[in-house]
């Protein structure tokens, strides 16, 4: 048992030296009743004096290094075995939902909506050191682009590819963006967790309900509002802008109320999207000392740690104390 014997902080040890070099420096001083004896004389001083006051210097500096040698070896961490701990993990499982429908390419936010969001998505993922995460697509329907992993890398190797013309069906279909990201979530086995909308598009009705769903559910619906309200015309390659049926150019404009109202139904946070950090440090910031939609569980595997013995030392200072409260030793 004692082969194993170590100090866990073992620099503590090196202020012995220093303490012991204090100590003789203390023990040279002429203090005390020295003073008495060179303006007194002799035959005054046993009148004068209570007991050998030199005698009563040397053993309180004595009891005074013994209790610092005490103090420091317990704060060094003396130890020779270990102790069954049980270890506790933290549960954080996200999925970004990021719009790729038509609006998206819109240029209010240079050079589109779609490039701002894609380096939006790269700075959660990185900032993503644990839990896992996962990444839907959607437009007038919505798909599965990474299921949750902790391979943020895979992912991000993903977004280059992610434009508007690979989506089968045209649209904004926040619902069913939710709905597909709470499968992920489900499928992976996660009761809790949270989804980040990254869009530009109006929510309707059926998506403040379902995102109302998904929180008595213990899913939490964040949105990262993509794009102006001022809004900006949506280029289509090569054919100019997109046009209504009344031939006029249609300007995507962003509607903050409805996707604010879709933040507070799924119980998480809403911001717009900026060029520096402040979006994310709200939308992102822990809540209850918890990221939005983790959760801590008790782990089945449990870890070995060092039992410190170093606090019962602290009980030889109990009669140390009572040693140094003699009369005359103190003062």
């Amino acid at each position: 048992m004692f082969s194993e014997f170590h100090f866990l902080r073992p620099l503590w040890l090196l202020s012995l030296p220093v303490f012991a070099l204090l100590l003789w420096g203390l023990r040279r001083r002429h203090t005390g009743d020295d003073a008495w004896r060179a303006i007194c004389d002799p035959h005054l001083l046993p009148h004068l004096l209570v007991g050998d006051a030199a005698v009563a210097r040397y053993g309180f500096l004595a009891v005074l290094g013994v209790a610092w040698l005490v103090v420091v070896v317990a704060l060094a961490g003396p130890t020779w075995s270990q102790r069954a701990q049980q270890t506790y993990q933290l549960q954080k499982a996200r999925v970004i939902a990021l719009d790729l429908s038509l609006s998206m390419l819109a240029g209010d936010l240079q050079p589109s909506r779609l490039a701002q969001a894609r380096f939006k998505v790269e700075d959660i993922l990185r900032r993503n050191r644990e839990g896992v995460t996962g990444l839907v697509a959607f437009a007038g329907d919505a798909f599965t682009v990474a299921p949750l992993t902790h391979d943020t890398a895979t992912i991000q190797a993903l977004l280059d590819t992610l434009e508007p013309s690979i989506m089968p069906v045209q649209g904004s279909r926040l619902d069913r963006a939710l709905d597909k990201a709470a499968a992920l979530l489900k499928q992976a086995g996660y009761p809790r967790g949270e989804i980040i909308l990254v869009t530009d598009s109006p929510a309707d009705q059926a998506a403040r309900e379902q995102a109302l769903k998904l929180r008595q559910q213990g899913i939490r619906v964040s949105v990262l509002m993509t794009g102006t309200v001022a809004g900006a015309p949506i280029p289509l390659k090569d054919q100019g802008f997109l046009k209504g049926q009344d031939g006029s150019i249609v300007i995507a404009r962003l509607d903050e109320p409805s996707l604010m109202a879709l933040a507070q139904a799924g119980g998480g946070r809403h911001a717009l999207l900026r060029t520096d950090n402040g979006d994310l440090n709200w939308l992102l910031a822990p809540d209850d000392g918890l990221p939005l939609g983790a959760s801590i569980s008790r782990s089945d595997q449990e870890t070995l740690s060092w039992r410190e013995e170093g606090p019962w030392l602290v009980l030889l200072l109990l009669p140390l104390a009572a040693v140094a409260f003699r009369r005359g030793w103190l003062g």
